[in-house]
């Protein structure tokens, strides 16, 4: 074999080496993230301020907000950190008590996310169904996070049962059958929908050239990380 020969096999091989790192790398640290997300400890006292403002939470119903607040922050990752908005009163309330430990959330974010998530307060469903991307996203999350259909859901993922089942002051309620749950799942429904004409069209070959076949990528990505998050929705459904 001449050097040349040799020089262009050496690139060759380096040129495999980058690629495989490029597509392994980021499905790794995401599913690394999950993890993290999953067993972080919250600071200190954090639990108690929650009990402070809801005079009548046990630490059982306390840890539980918490549960939902980290089903929240794993959803937004799933996503790719698309914008999110938080379903949950009283996750809220505990996400803002969150953010007041400043020193912790900053490393918090750092490492689940990789830069850092301003806190927005709770939303409420909008009788324009275009204004409520935000928990049109979190509930396809939660969704999948805990292995529920949101197209035809049989329960209600933690973050979106939480206010109910802990009788929350104010907070939300998605009763099965109400215009608010049937405004969720028929943005479900469009988005499935498109995923699956996607998925087609990928899987022919098809989509103008690079784009089905990312959107096809994209997809695979996502479903490895459920796999890696299912530890997370294993404890949610164990609390519902």
């Amino acid at each position: 074999m001449t050097e040349f020969e040799t020089l262009a096999w050496t690139i060759i091989a380096a040129s495999f080496v980058v690629f495989a790192l490029i597509k392994i790398i980021p499905p790794y640290r995401r599913r690394r993230r999950v993890e993290f997300i999953r067993t972080y400890e919250f600071p200190h006292g954090l639990l108690s301020k929650l009990e402070e403002r809801y005079p009548g939470f046990t630490r059982e119903e306390s840890s539980l907000v918490s549960r939902g607040l980290r089903e929240f922050f794993a959803a937004y990752l799933m996503s790719g950190k698309e914008f999110m908005s938080m379903p949950s009163v009283a996750a809220d309330a505990l996400w803002h008590e969150f953010t007041l430990h400043a020193r912790d959330y900053q490393d918090f974010c750092r490492r689940a996310f990789g830069e850092f998530l301003h806190h927005a307060p709770a939303a409420v469903l909008s009788k324009d169904e275009k204004s409520n991307g935000g928990l049109q996203q979190v509930w396809w999350y939660t969704c999948k996070l805990e292995n529920i259909d949101p197209v035809n859901p049989t329960r209600l993922p933690l973050l979106f049962a939480l206010d109910e089942k802990l009788n929350v002051p104010g907070g939300s309620v998605y009763q099965p059958g109400s215009e608010g749950l049937g405004a969720l799942t028929r943005s479900a429904r469009s988005r499935r929908d498109r995923d699956h004409t996607r998925r087609s069209v990928a899987d022919r070959g098809g989509g103008g050239g690079s784009g089905g076949g990312w959107s096809r990528r994209r997809w695979l990505r996502r479903r490895r990380l459920a796999s890696a998050a299912d530890a997370l929705a294993k404890a949610a459904r164990l609390t519902i």
